[in-house]
């Protein structure tokens, strides 16, 4: 009699410990595209369970406390943070979290400022411009992108350097030649001043 109590006991013990078990599956979606996201974080909020949404922004996972609260995190999107409360299905929609972006620019000096906070006029040539014109020498193919920037390409084909004004024909230092810096490297330049 004694042993039939203890195996009663041990199995209602194994029930109660398989019963606290929960497996919560749910898809994750944009909320403003309904397209399922993929690769989005779940995770069981305080501890080190979770996983992963798949190619349909499925997930499943297993947790062991039914009142927790399950954390969704994805790149650009706002935290969700949903509680399980018993719920065995938990769909998801997350919102995007783009913040508008500001224009930099990168001074002369490195000192990265926003574009509203200069004194002074900055005006932005990118790839695509450049691509646009299609030229041996990417240096002739600045000439007309931006405003007071004169670029007289020299005779001597497509090897020759060419000649940049900047603003005029006048200088303190008696060179008229820019400052030309190629990813934090200030290049020197083999054009005259005539």
């Amino acid at each position: 009699m004694r042993k039939s109590i203890i195996l009663f006991l041990t199995f209602f013990l194994c029930v109660a410990a398989y019963a606290q078990n929960l497996t919560v599956s749910g898809t994750v979606t944009d909320k403003d595209t309904k397209e399922p996201l993929i690769g989005v974080n779940v995770l069981l909020k305080g501890t080190t369970i979770g996983t992963v949404t798949d190619f349909d922004g499925k997930y499943t996972l297993e947790v062991d406390d039914s009142k927790g609260t399950l954390q969704f995190s994805y790149i650009s999107m706002k935290t969700v943070d949903e509680p399980i409360n018993g719920r065995s299905t938990i769909d998801v929609a997350m919102a995007s979290d783009s913040e508008a972006l500001e224009e930099v620019v990168v001074t002369a000096m490195g000192i990265k400022r926003e574009s509203k906070t200069l004194t002074y006029s900055a005006q932005t040539v990118g790839g695509k411009d450049l691509n646009e014109i299609k030229n041996v020498n990417m240096i002739n193919s600045l000439q007309g992108k931006s405003a007071g920037l004169q670029i007289t390409p020299n005779s001597t084909g497509a090897g020759g350097a060419s000649k940049i004004l900047f603003r005029g024909n006048k200088s303190i230092s008696g060179s008229n030649q820019p400052l030309v810096v190629v990813d934090g490297v200030p290049m020197m330049m083999n054009v005259s001043d005539s």
